[in-house]
C-alpha cells in the first residue's frame, strides 16, 4: 500500500476483521461479525406458552389447572354431585334434607344433612324439595343451606364448571329458586348452566359420549315424585309432559309388596331398601336377575333371590304411564328411561 493512498474501505474491514485474533468461547463473537458485515439479526418472537391440558383430577384443577367438569342433581329425594376422580367418574350423594340442633355447651345452633340428619332427628327434619323444587322462600333458603353444607363438606372444588338437571315441570319460580340456590354455593366458579333431566340422563344411555345430542328420542324420568316424558330432536326439547299420577316412590311401594309375595312372605324389605333394588338392577333390555342376604330376626342370616318382582314393578308402572300420557310422540323415536 503506497504513502498518502487511503485503503478501500472492503478492504480495510477486511484487513481489521483478518488482523484480529477470534477465540472459540468469545461470547463476543457474534456480535463483532455483526459490527464486521453491519448486519443486525431481527429480535426473535418469544414462543406462545402450551395451553392447559385438561385435568380429570379435582385438586389439580384447584390448584390453577383447567376447571374441573361438575354435574348435580338436586333431587326431591337424593342429591347427588359427579366429579372427575383419577379412577373416572366419582360421585357422592345424599338424602335431600336438613336438620337443626342446639350445641348443649355453647348454644350454637348447629347443621344435619343427609342420612345422619333423617335418622337421628326423624321428627324435625326437613325435605325441602319434596314437590320436586324449592317453591317458596323458606324451601329456598333451606335448600340453599343444605346445598352449600354438601358441597363443603365433600370437597367439590370451587373452580368448577357446573351443569345441573331441572325437572320438566311448569313452574318458573320453582326453577328460578333452584338456579339460586346452585349459584349460591361455593361452585361453578367457572360456569354454570342447567339442562333438562330427562336429557341428561339420556345422554349416558345413548352413548359413550354426547352423541344424545345428534339424534331423536323420547326420554323418560320416573322420579320419586314426579313423572317426566320429553321428546328431544337434537338437543332441543319439542315435547314434554309430567304427572305426579305415577312416580317413583309408588314403584318402591309395589317393588316390597313383591318381593314379600316372590319369596312367600320370608323377606320384608322397606321402601328405601326397594329403591336400591330398582336403581341397581331394573333394566328393559338386560335385566338379570339378582341374590341379596338379610339377617332373621332370631339371628343367623337368609339368602335369597328376587327373578321378577322388581320388573313386574317397573313394568305394570310404564304401562300406567303410556296410558295416562295424552302426549303423542313418534312412534319412530328411540326412548330411554
Amino acid at each position: 500500500m503506497s504513502e498518502g493512498t487511503q485503503p478501500d474501505g472492503d478492504d480495510a474491514q477486511t484487513e481489521s476483521a483478518e488482523s484480529r485474533p477470534i477465540r472459540l468461547d468469545d461470547p463476543n463473537e457474534d456480535a463483532a461479525d455483526g459490527e464486521q458485515t453491519g448486519s443486525e439479526e431481527a429480535p426473535t418472537e418469544p414462543e406462545p406458552a402450551e395451553p392447559a391440558e385438561p385435568t380429570d383430577d379435582p385438586e389439580a384443577a384447584a390448584a390453577g389447572g383447567t376447571p374441573a367438569a361438575v354435574g348435580v342433581k338436586l333431587g326431591s329425594t337424593r342429591t347427588v354431585v359427579a366429579t372427575p376422580g383419577a379412577g373416572g367418574v366419582e360421585t357422592v350423594d345424599a338424602l335431600t334434607c336438613l336438620a337443626t340442633y342446639e350445641d348443649v355447651l355453647t348454644g350454637e345452633e348447629k347443621l344435619l344433612y343427609g342420612e345422619q340428619a333423617a335418622s337421628e332427628y326423624p321428627e324435625s327434619v326437613w325435605y325441602m324439595l319434596r314437590s320436586g323444587l324449592p317453591e317458596d322462600d323458606e324451601s329456598a333458603g333451606l335448600a340453599e343451606t343444605f346445598f352449600r353444607t354438601f358441597v363443603e363438606s365433600n370437597g367439590v372444588p370451587a373452580d368448577s364448571v357446573v351443569v345441573y338437571a331441572i325437572p320438566t315441570i311448569d313452574n318458573d319460580r320453582g326453577l328460578q329458586n333452584l338456579t339460586s340456590v346452585v349459584e349460591a354455593a361455593p361452585v361453578g366458579s367457572a360456569g354454570i348452566r342447567s339442562y333438562p333431566e330427562a336429557l341428561c340422563g339420556s345422554i349416558p344411555a345413548l352413548g359413550d359420549g354426547l352423541e344424545a345430542v345428534e339424534q331423536t328420542f323420547v326420554g323418560v324420568n320416573l322420579g320419586s315424585t314426579n313423572l317426566e316424558a320429553s321428546a328431544y330432536r337434537r338437543g332441543s326439547q319439542l315435547q314434554r309432559y309430567a304427572t305426579g299420577g305415577v312416580t317413583g316412590n309408588e314403584v318402591d311401594r309395589r317393588i316390597v309388596t313383591y318381593v314379600e309375595d316372590e319369596t312367600q312372605g320370608r323377606v320384608n324389605i322397606d321402601a328405601q331398601t326397594a329403591r336400591e333394588y330398582k336403581e341397581a338392577h331394573a333394566d328393559f333390555v338386560d335385566y338379570e336377575p339378582f341374590s341379596d342376604v338379610v339377617q332373621q330376626p332370631g339371628g343367623g342370616t337368609h339368602e335369597f333371590t328376587i327373578e321378577t318382582a322388581v320388573m313386574d314393578a317397573v313394568d305394570e308402572t310404564s304401562t300406567r304411564r303410556s296410558t295416562s300420557s295424552r302426549t303423542r310422540f313418534s312412534p319412530t323415536s328411540r326412548t330411554t328411561t
